[in-house]
């Protein structure tokens, strides 16, 4: 069983591959968190599996509330593995995720970071150039089959811990919830209203007034998925975003879903 969530699709690319090797399809938690389903039954001797991005060196809101509310039944202490997708390191990510899981019954096998393009754009121009995302790109693959003889065989294993991993998450994580809020997000005079954004936002935060896209007042995820997958470069952080660059993984460029 593998659940993932995703915004710029660097997270969906690596559960379709692990799934592809598992035989098994990748599971979107914002899709189960749209339509309120938090059951499912684990088969014996499956592993349960959690792919999802590092902000702020820490766990995106989403995910938490996923994992709070996810029910697992007909299983005895499943193989858990999480792969945390980054820019370039994941700090103390692990040790937060294991504290959800066993806040819930749960525990964590292991724990892989997988470096793939940092797309953060809206507080920090953390986009590399194209030759740069080409590179980590094509890196990515073989971090990829090195965790997948973990996870295929259960092995356990131990994330990256110390003392500056916990530095980062420390110092770092607190400010995720304080930059959370959609009221510096809008649409400029290129919307032309197709109402993507809203349709790939997981938190329901976006809405069609008008023929064009406005936030609602509260918090996201901030996976910026609204304004990386605008296909007008419409959609926009108040004074940051304007002339920077945008990022999808190829796994969704091709397509609207």
């Amino acid at each position: 069983m593998l659940f993932y969530f995703t915004g710029t699709g660097n997270s969906l690319y690596a559960a379709k591959q692990i799934g592809k090797v598992l035989r098994e399809e990748p599971i979107a938690m914002q899709e189960c968190i749209k339509n309120n389903a938090y059951d499912f039954n684990v088969k014996e001797n499956e592993p349960v599996g959690f792919i999802f991005p590092c902000y702020f060196f820490g766990l995106p809101s989403i995910v938490i509330d996923f994992i709070s509310k996810l029910r697992l039944s007909d299983f005895k202490k499943p193989y858990i593995y999480a792969v945390c997708t980054c820019g370039g390191n994941a700090g103390n990510v692990f040790s937060l995720l294991k504290h959800v899981l066993k806040q819930h019954g749960g525990h964590l096998n292991a724990g892989f970071e997988m470096v793939m393009p940092d797309n953060y754009i809206i507080q920090f121009n953390l986009l590399p150039d194209k030759t740069k995302i080409e590179q980590l790109l094509k890196e990515a693959n073989p971090q990829l089959e090195n965790y997948l003889k973990y996870i295929v065989n259960q092995k356990d294993n131990k994330p990256k811990s110390g003392f500056k991993p916990w530095l980062s998450t420390t110092f770092t994580y607190p400010f995720y919830n304080l930059v959370r809020s959609t009221n510096k997000y809008y649409a400029n005079e290129l919307c032309n209203g197709c109402g993507l954004c809203a349709k790939h936002c997981p938190c329901n935060m976006i809405e069609m007034k008008e023929n064009k896209a406005v936030w609602k007042e509260g918090k996201c995820t901030q996976c910026i998925a609204c304004i990386h997958r605008c296909p007008q470069k419409a959609a926009q952080y108040k004074g940051k975003t304007e002339s920077r660059g945008r990022y999808v993984h190829p796994i969704l460029q091709s397509s609207s879903n």
